[in-house]
């Protein structure tokens, strides 16, 4: 009876660090596809930049086209709906990032309760928080991005209406002014789309799980760094 008990307690002894693997390997899923979200949404905003500059050029070209302008309307309208696609990729992206981000947090927050060592469940409750605070200037960033977007969109749209009906030297000359807002609208939008890019590459630094590697040391001892530093 004895070995038997023995035999039980080692089998419970034995399955205890399992539960918290599982645990660890389930927490560390969550932040592989935050992170992997981070670098997908940076991806399609690349997109929608490249496409933003081709869009202007395409609109930039009727203006200085000659002859036939059917041609050069017809790509301006393509490039438009193109960009039109990309933005609602990147927008869906950004959503599902949102999604991954706040159940990482979330359930962070919620498993540090599970700690019940005082210490080390204040040091990963400070973490958390501070991941959080991270996490809210990407929406911050993604917020400003997003405001000029529709009002651009929406001049590019016009502009193809109005040429639509009056596909003309004239015509055209005729949205000088209108284009030149569009271009405006297209650099202030790029301006704070790498804002947010420049947000996503701050947390997938903090939150990718390679530490980097130390500085090399120069012969004297110093890291390379400090050795190519002038002296004040």
């Amino acid at each position: 009876m004895r070995c038997i008990v023995s035999i039980a307690a080692l089998a419970l002894v034995a399955a205890l660090p399992l539960a918290g693997c599982a645990s660890g390997n389930t927490a560390i899923n969550r932040s592989v596809r935050a992170t992997t979200g981070l670098e997908q949404t940076r991806a399609e905003l690349t997109a929608v930049i490249e496409q933003i500059n081709a869009t202007m050029d395409s609109l930039t070209a009727m203006q200085s086209a000659t002859g036939d302008l059917k041609a050069p309307y017809q790509a301006f309208v393509r490039e438009t709906n193109r960009l039109s696609s990309d933005i609602d990729r990147a927008r869906a992206r950004f959503r599902d990032l949102r999604d991954r981000a706040e159940v990482y947090i979330a359930e962070w927050q919620a498993e540090v309760e599970g700690i019940e060592n005082e210490e080390i469940r204040a040091i990963s409750a400070e973490r958390s928080a501070q991941a959080q605070a991270d996490w809210a200037h990407v929406e911050d960033a993604a917020r400003l991005a997003g405001e000029p977007v529709e009002p651009f969109m929406q001049r590019l749209v016009d502009i193809q209406t109005a040429l639509a009906n009056d596909l003309t030297a004239a015509g055209v000359d005729a949205m000088h002014n209108q284009i030149t807002e569009a271009n405006t609208e297209a650099a202030r939008i790029k301006r704070r789309v790498g804002a947010l890019q420049a947000e996503i590459d701050a947390l997938m630094v903090k939150w990718q799980r390679l530490r980097p590697a130390p500085a090399p040391e120069s012969e004297g001892g110093e890291t390379a760094a400090a050795a190519e530093e002038p002296a004040k």
